[in-house]
């Protein structure tokens, strides 16, 4: 193991600790401004206290500062769910297989630090008969409560799809739903791939539809890593190589910028340790969007801001290291996760 490699261990073992046993990640000053809430819920173990750290409707940090979960599971998904409601700046993320009591614990707490409630207690639970549905009715749990659609159908085609009701978050789950919606429409098939960061809400969406169809869906599959087809080691670089902080400011991000005269033709993420269905989205995404509009002002990804911020910063410092007048472009994206970039 060369030094960069036992620097990064070393790294990580630090931010595990700190998020198990309390010390903050983040430096004094970015916590000076922030208001300190102190929350507890129920674990597999015992009670999860944590400390949670707000500017606004920001999450700031998040501490841990008691915690009983068995050793190597419900330790492990309290770490993961803290990382990645930071990264999303949303309680609405998937929980860590095999610790559902634990995650749930964790968005619970953070809920109570924002002010809301992890079940929804301001509005009454509907039942089927509740709704009128001009085609076929159709309810699936998601992260929030029951989402619930209209499935409008000429034999064998979708003519429209109609959200009736929903809990989501918004921003978040109620943007997923929409994007469901319109790829289902277009496809003409409840057989399509999930948002990134919005899983939950998306596979609710799948769920619905294939039943008021009576469509087969396949499982869904992670998207495959963007930086798996390569090693910084022993890649050498087609373009200019930049590196820079990811989320928070904690682990490296490498990208291959490549030029053909002035026209940027690929970004290669080489490597990364992005929050996964979070900032590994953006990684995917935002590259993508950078190429096709040939410019480093696009959309960041939603549920990832940090590290789509990233991303077009580095972008930004290649194209000025290149020296190039890129051209910008208009173009229309299609919908769902994009592909790698490269590889």
């Amino acid at each position: 193991m060369d030094k960069k490699q036992i620097s990064g261990a070393l790294v990580l073992v630090v931010l595990t600790v700190g998020i198990l046993f309390g010390f903050s990640v983040m430096g004094d000053d970015a916590l000076a401004d922030a208001t300190r809430h102190e929350v507890t819920a129920d674990g597999y173990g015992g009670p999860i206290h944590l400390e949670v750290y707000l500017q606004g409707d920001e999450v700031v940090d998040i501490q841990v500062m008691e915690q009983n979960e068995t050793e190597g599971i419900g330790d492990v998904a309290i770490e993961e769910m803290v990382a990645k409601i930071l990264e999303a700046q949303s309680t609405e993320v998937d929980v860590h297989s095999g610790a559902t009591v634990s995650s749930n614990a964790v968005i619970e707490a953070v809920n109570n630090a924002l002010g809301k409630d992890s079940a929804s207690e301001d509005s009454e639970e509907l039942s089927a008969s509740d709704y009128q549905a001009e085609g076929t009715l159709a309810m699936a749990p998601g992260y929030g409560g029951d989402i619930v659609l209209d499935v409008i159908m000429d034999d064998d085609e979708i003519l429209d799809i109609k959200v009736l009701d929903h809990k989501e978050t918004e921003g978040i789950g109620d943007v997923a739903i929409e994007a469901m919606v319109d790829k289902m429409l277009q496809a003409q098939s409840a057989d399509v791939d999930v948002e990134t960061g919005a899983t939950v809400s998306s596979e609710a969406v799948i769920k619905a539809v294939a039943e008021a169809t009576g469509q087969n869906v396949s499982e869904s599959e992670a998207p495959a890593d963007p930086a798996a087809a390569y090693d910084l080691e022993t890649y050498e670089p087609e373009g200019i190589l930049v590196s820079g902080k990811g989320f928070q400011d904690r682990y490296d991000i490498y990208l291959d910028v490549i030029f053909e005269g002035s026209e940027l033709v690929e970004i290669r993420v080489i490597q990364h340790n992005e929050t996964k269905g979070f900032g590994d989205g953006a990684l995917r995404v935002v590259p993508e969007r950078i190429v096709n509009q040939q410019t480093a002002e696009v959309d960041v990804q939603t549920g990832a801001t940090w590290t789509s911020t990233a991303i077009i910063e580095l972008v930004q410092q290649a194209i000025d290291e290149a020296g190039v007048d890129l051209t910008e472009q208009e173009v229309e994206e299609e919908e769902g996760p994009a592909p790698a970039a490269g590889g």
